[in-house]
């Protein structure tokens, strides 16, 4: 069965200058439906996944010799976020530890001087 879309796209056969005098045919116009949908199921156009595109672009790059065509994989994305909020989130415990320090010397050198002045 067939899309809207797809039977949409196949009436308008039926509206060119060249063909509109001619009578529909709705089995025809079923069936031309019917080839539409099933082109556009398919990975290499229409109604592809990102996923399913990126593999035939890269599969066509490879095809046509492209070696250094490179397509973005998520989970290297991901992986390298996760890396970045790591190493922010350590460098935030540093800063952290380094103010703590700090502020232990200075109580450390108030409490001796308060201490010496005693």
């Amino acid at each position: 069965m067939a899309t809207n879309l797809a039977r949409e796209k196949a009436a308008q056969a039926w509206c060119k200058e060249t063909t509109k005098h001619k009578e529909v045919d709705t089995e025809l116009a079923e069936a031309f439906a019917e080839i539409l949908d099933d082109i556009w199921s398919q990975p290499w156009l229409g109604n592809a996944t990102t996923g399913e595109m990126l593999e035939e672009l890269k599969t066509r790059a490879e095809i046509h010799g492209y070696s250094r065509y490179r397509t973005v994989d998520a989970q290297q994305i991901e992986d390298r976020y996760i890396a970045c909020n790591a190493t922010n989130h350590n460098h935030e415990r540093k800063r952290r530890r380094n103010e703590d320090t700090k502020f232990r010397r200075k109580e450390k050198k108030w409490v001796d001087q308060v201490m010496i002045e005693t």
